[in-house]
């Protein structure tokens, strides 16, 4: 979209967005005069006054749902026994670290 073209659709958006109801009727929005309080007046009704703070959660392990913790090298679900790389993605499949082999012909 050029800039000619925003500009020149701008009421369209605008009454369009009126339209979804995402504007009041104590709205400030003029033609040549695009800002507004309507979703400020929409969050402080809702009692959103403070702005909120961002939660930063660990990894869960998808086979006990719990926070997985970082060790240094990856990340590791005690409860699961399982690890992944640091650079783990969504849905990767990790690592037991209990499986150890055949323990068959070790000292008795």
């Amino acid at each position: 979209m050029s800039g000619d073209d925003f500009w020149a659709g701008i009421e369209t958006r605008h009454a369009a967005a009126v339209d979804r109801g995402e504007h009041d009727g104590l709205c400030e929005w003029r033609p040549g005069f695009y800002l507004c309080h309507c979703s400020k007046r929409e969050r402080e009704a809702r009692g959103l006054t403070t702005p909120p703070t961002l939660t930063h959660q660990y990894p869960l392990c998808s086979g006990c749902d719990r926070e997985v913790y970082h060790n240094g090298d990856g990340w590791e679900c005690g409860r699961c026994h399982t690890s992944w790389s640091s650079g783990a993605g969504e849905d990767e499949r990790g690592t037991f670290t209990d499986d150890h082999g055949d323990l068959s012909g070790g000292p008795r």
